[in-house]
């Protein structure tokens, strides 16, 4: 097994990656309950994923020269700190699923194990957010697509939705979520009178415009306008779109937009 570290293939640099090591299949839980006096047990409030934690074991070997084992452990630690020599959020990927990856940040301490010319230390990452992210955007998840290889996962031929669909008058269009799920990026570009999209019992009404672009970010709850930020455009819940084929449905008069659908597969 072998990892990258943002785009970087770490035995490029002289690291290899031990068996062992820890890579949970769930991530921590934060449970929620409360115990009222006279009764056993306690009541079950239901709970939330927490974070996921990474113990990954490295060693440096090469020549018989400690300077240049000590050079390359420096510039593996380069990787996980920014400029100012804090811990940064890296991309933790894995070639046993090079289609998905984790982001991470180092978290913990790092002592280092040295046996003759090896050195070998276990390197402690937290993914706050618990969830394997797509190394593709759903538009991006076509035959051709650079990204995509032989070794992916993807299920090529579902509705991605990330190309962009014409509507002149009401109308749907269907969009596949091969994970869990996801709040999208809507972008809708021309015109229209009482312009509403809707999906899965949430629905968001923009008014009537004209050669305007909206740019509706579901998972930051942020619209913008022609490039500036104006919330106060959209009126309504933010769309969520789970697992399978999701139903958008776009209504409103005069219509004459474009609108797209953008997002990144997570995965348990």
């Amino acid at each position: 097994m072998s990892v990258w570290i943002d785009d970087i293939y770490v035995p490029d640099i002289g690291v290899m990656v031990l068996e062992g090591g820890s890579e949970p299949a769930l991530p921590s839980t934060r449970d929620r309950s409360i115990t009222i006096p006279g009764r056993p047990g306690a009541y079950d409030l239901g709970g939330e994923l927490g974070v996921r934690q990474f113990e990954i074991p490295f060693a440096i070997s090469g020549p018989r020269d400690h300077n240049l084992i000590a050079g390359k452990a420096r510039e593996f630690a380069r990787l996980f700190l920014n400029k100012y020599g804090k811990p940064k959020t890296v991309k933790l990927r894995f070639d046993s699923e090079p289609d998905r990856f984790y982001y991470v940040r180092y978290s913990g301490s790092l002592p280092v194990e040295r046996v003759a010319y090896t050195a070998k230390f276990t390197v402690p990452l937290t993914a706050f957010d618990p969830y394997a992210k797509s190394l593709a955007t759903n538009d991006e998840v076509t035959w051709g697509s650079e990204e995509i290889t032989f070794e992916s996962q993807y299920l090529l031929g579902h509705n991605g939705g990330g190309q962009q669909v014409v509507f002149t008058s009401a109308g749907s269009t269907n969009v596949t979520v091969d994970g869990e799920m996801v709040r999208p990026i809507i972008t809708v570009t021309g015109s229209g009178t009482n312009v509403a999209i809707r999906a899965n019992d949430n629905a968001m009404s923009i008014g009537t415009f004209a050669n305007k672009t909206f740019v509706i970010d579901c998972e930051k709850y942020t619209v913008s306008v022609n490039g500036t930020y104006s919330l106060s455009s959209m009126v309504g819940n933010f769309i969520e779109l789970f697992n399978g084929d999701n139903t958008i449905q776009v209504s409103g008069s005069g219509l004459n937009l474009t609108i797209a659908i953008n997002f990144r597969d997570q995965y348990i």
